[in-house]
């Protein structure tokens, strides 16, 4: 679907003929009519380390791999091995295919390109050292020569006619159309390859990998040309774009577009994954959006199309081949409904001023990560999550686990961890009862009475010290006993309350929390019970979050 998606996309938006394709180029080779080379230009902000301009060029054909890679030359545009001779045999090799490709060409810039490559290499492209590595084309007096110049484009639409073989009969499954198939198919410019530039189909060449009797020398998919150029147009040209992708996770990169070119759904889809980033129109869009939802609605926004058709992809890079890690199609409205329920279920209180009123997915899996300098998420994590959210559909359950490894680890139970525990309990195990903004206080729930005791009993300790020695304790019970008492309340809690009965001061505050001990203890069951299972831990973990600003609130309130 993604292939079908991606086409349409191409026909609607683009109009880059079969061939050709939009590529990021960041040095102009100055040339003068009759071949000298008069300098090299850097394209984009020279400041900026990644600056590029885009131009129409000639579609990279096959890849170059084997040991005479050297041979394949793409016209119009290539590195310096080829363009500026820092590499004798490529730039051998671009002489060659220059001749071949413009031997009808009698133009005035396809002579100046012809009379630059029979010259030796001159002292300016010797001394060239760019500090970044790139692509370069040719610049004849002021014009850039790209697919906007007649001749150039003449001559290697010619080329390519002839040395194509002849269209062949089969039927592509993308359009339907009879033409030939295609073995190899372009290559997608991912951020994050390691090898460069890699298709998002191919075969491998490993017998184990093969299916239907296909050998290595088939094609990978009943596609044809024609629809392979358009797709992995449409998806370079996405990538390009910043308004239509976005990088999350590690290496992953959502791209995102909305049919017929909605520009203003891509728009408000990529804010309302982090609003904080958006203007002030685009916030203001939003805020109307959440009131509308609030009552079940959503608002008439100009220029926004709520049952326009929106597609997503997040894609990772890899060794042999782009990975797909999900492809996702609805109505712009459906997909945007879920987001909103997404941070409906985040919503927890919070008595510390937060710096995000609604929590960006990127928030959510850095705090699963671990300790250390070059500590990073776990792979497929962030794709998971943002499946999820975008489809409606239960959280990945490796977040949950890894959320309760950092807490157990001594990580802070800070306003994130407890509001991803609180989605987590609403939507994968239907639990309302505990999962409120705020504190429950008439909920007899086991597990979570049993966290708000453990947070007045830390509490109880904080205070007594700080009447006694009138300073902060560096460790509480949470350091030694919070894991186990999530975990095996029975093995923990005895020895807590004993310990609690030493943490009663005369100060009237310390007084309270005593009778509050009594009443949550009064909401247990006779026993405390000998293990908590995955779902209760994370009502454990609520209810000491709960507790916890609900203390930190009174205590400030009181004082």
């Amino acid at each position: 679907m993604i292939l079908n998606a991606l086409v349409k996309r191409y026909d609607d938006t683009l109009d880059i003929p079969f061939g050709w394709q939009r590529r990021a180029v960041k040095f102009t080779i100055n040339i003068s009519l009759t071949g000298e080379l008069l300098s090299i230009t850097r394209l984009g902000d020279p400041e900026a380390k990644n600056a590029s301009e885009t131009f129409i060029l000639p579609a990279i054909g096959k890849g170059r791999s084997g040991k005479k890679s050297y041979e394949t030359v793409y016209f119009l545009c290539d590195n310096d091995g080829y363009m500026l001779g820092k590499d004798e045999k490529k730039f051998e090799s671009a002489r060659n295919f220059y001749h071949e490709v413009l031997k009808n060409d009698s133009s005035v810039v396809g002579k100046a390109i012809l009379a630059y490559f029979n010259n030796e290499i001159s002292q300016v492209a010797k001394d060239f050292e760019p500090k970044v590595i790139g692509d370069y084309i040719f610049k004849v007096e002021d014009e850039y020569i790209t697919f906007d110049n007649i001749d150039m484009r003449l001559a290697w639409n010619e080329y390519s006619k002839e040395n194509t073989r002849e269209a062949g009969n089969e039927l592509c499954a993308i359009t339907g159309e009879r033409g030939s198939i295609i073995k190899l198919h372009n290559k997608i410019e991912l951020s994050g390859v390691t090898m460069g530039k890699q298709p998002l189909i191919s075969m491998n060449a490993q017998k184990s990998f093969r299916s239907y009797g296909a050998d290595v020398g088939d094609a990978p998919a009943q596609i044809g040309e024609v629809a392979a150029f358009k797709y992995a147009s449409a998806l370079n040209n996405l990538l390009k774009d910043e308004k239509h992708h976005k990088f999350w996770g590690n290496n992953d990169t959502l791209v995102y577009w909305a049919d017929n070119d909605g520009e203003h759904e891509a728009e408000i889809f990529k804010y309302s994954l982090d609003s904080s980033l958006a203007p002030p129109n685009i916030k203001s869009e939003l805020d109307t959006i959440a009131e509308h939802f609030a009552k079940g609605k959503l608002p008439n926004l100009q220029g926004c199309d709520w049952d326009r058709t929106f597609y997503m992809a997040c894609l990772s890079p890899n060794a042999a081949r782009i990975s797909l890690r999900f492809f996702y199609q609805s109505t712009f409205g459906n997909i945007e409904k879920s987001i909103l329920e997404h941070y409906k279920r985040l919503e927890i209180y919070s008595s510390r001023d937060e710096k995000f009123s609604m929590l960006p997915p990127w928030i959510i899996v850095n705090e699963t990560k671990p300790e250390g300098k070059n500590a990073t998420v776990m792979p497929f994590l962030s794709s998971q999550l943002m499946k999820s959210i975008v489809t409606d559909t239960p959280y990945p359950l490796t977040l949950y686990n890894l959320i309760l490894l950092r807490i157990f680890a001594g990580k802070p139970i800070n306003r994130t961890k407890s509001a991803i525990i609180k989605a987590i309990l609403i939507k994968n195990f239907n639990e309302r009862e505990v999962t409120t903004m705020s504190l429950n206080k008439e909920s007899t729930n086991q597990a979570y009475v049993l966290g708000r005791l453990f947070a007045v009993m830390e509490k109880m300790q904080k205070d007594a010290a700080q009447a006694k020695s009138g300073t902060k304790l560096n460790s509480t019970i949470r350091d030694k006993f919070f894991s186990s008492a999530c975990s095996s309340p029975a093995s923990v809690f005895p020895t807590l309350l004993g310990l609690s009965v030493h943490h009663i001061t005369p100060k009237n505050y310390s007084q309270q929390l005593e009778i509050l001990k009594s009443k949550i203890i009064n909401l247990l069951n006779d026993e405390f019970p000998k293990t908590l299972a995955l779902k209760e831990q994370g009502e454990f973990i609520l209810g000491y979050y709960h507790q916890e600003q609900d203390l930190y609130t009174s205590h400030k309130e009181d004082n």
